[in-house]
């Protein structure tokens, strides 16, 4: 049935406003909206004494957020909503607002979506923001911690994880998939392998999972170093390969493969074109195109390819959640 002008219409307007809601979320993550609710109800008139804003205009600002379901109102007083208690606020466990924040950095890249569709790479980066790297580096390791946290859950449910003694977790980050693995499998020992900028972040974050016995470290570039062993009955590639080119990707899963046991397995958790939710693949490949100087999310059939060429069989995918699927083979 085809639409009316009047539904075409609201569907264009709906995403020409996108950014809007992203703003208001930002901006209340920035100014510690939801971290101040956090001991319970608040009313507007404290709030905005709180946070030093106009309280005529955190009043029209809570409104959006109302609408947005992420508070309500009690008794004249602000409160959270399951979904900002349960995820938003320094003091929450599972707290995503580092990886909302870290995708409000992105926007100054977006920026140069005309420049990068006319070059066919990324704008060079400022020189204030290369000299910011460690700063940079902590609050990116933060969000795709979180990110990784609820990512690494859904692989847990759709891999047979059980079947596995030994794991190499190539651009591991700070070990969040090493380490939930290993605690779902007590049987498995991992090693997480990333750039040495990273490794501290690493070592501290298992140790304070209490996992320093069976998760382990070691330092290096994927493609230029060598991996630490080549016994692995396990090797994952998690969101690495959209870094690279299509001929840098193709020789980090022949690498990969060469590090596994015969029998051993390769398991790829990424964005995939043809695999998942083709609009948040398509948008993360645009993130792709104006972050990095050669990234790009790879299609299944070339992933496929590759696999099949570095000696791997019996490639199965599944789609995970939030637009990642994974594709794994068995080397021959």
């Amino acid at each position: 049935m085809k639409a009316s002008p009047a539904a075409d219409f609201e569907r264009l307007y709906a995403l020409g406003t996108g950014f809007q809601v992203a703003e208001i979320l930002f901006a209340a993550i920035r100014l510690g909206f939801f971290s101040a609710l956090a001991a319970g109800p608040v009313t507007g008139k404290s709030l905005a004494k709180k946070l030093n804003l106009s309280p005529d205009a955190l009043g029209r600002f809570m409104f959006a957020l109302k609408n947005l379901g992420l508070i309500e109102e009690r008794n004249g007083a602000c409160i959270k909503t399951p979904l900002s208690k349960n995820y938003l606020g320094a003091a929450e466990a599972e707290n995503y607002s580092d990886m909302l924040i870290h995708l409000e950095t992105l926007k100054s890249s977006w920026a140069n979506l005309s420049y990068s569709l006319k070059k066919g790479t990324m704008h060079a980066p400022r020189k204030e923001a290369l000299a910011d790297y460690p700063r940079q580096l902590k609050r990116f390791l933060s969000a795709m911690h979180a990110y990784g946290a609820v990512k690494s859950a859904a692989i847990c449910r759709l891999f047979p994880l059980h079947r596995y003694r030994h794991l190499l977790d190539i651009g591991g980050g700070m070990g969040t998939y090493a380490v939930a693995f290993a605690q779902k499998n007590s049987r498995l020992q991992a090693t997480v392998f990333d750039l040495e900028t990273v490794v501290p972040h690493a070592k501290k974050y298992i140790r304070q999972c209490g996992m320093g016995r069976r998760v382990s470290v070691a330092h290096g570039e994927c493609r230029s170093d060598p991996f630490p062993g080549n016994d692995y009955d396990l090797v994952l590639l998690s969101n690495i390969l959209h870094i690279y080119a299509p001929g840098d990707a193709r020789s980090i899963i022949k690498k990969a493969a060469r590090a596994l046991q015969s029998s051993g397995t390769l398991l790829i958790h990424d964005y995939i074109a043809g695999c998942g939710d083709q609009v948040l693949v398509s948008l993360f490949d645009m993130t792709m195109l104006v972050g990095t100087p050669e990234g790009r999310c790879h299609a299944r059939t070339d992933l496929c390819q590759w696999m099949k060429a570095a000696g791997l069989s019996r490639i199965r995918t599944k789609a995970v959640n939030a637009g990642t699927s994974i594709m794994w083979g068995i080397k021959k």
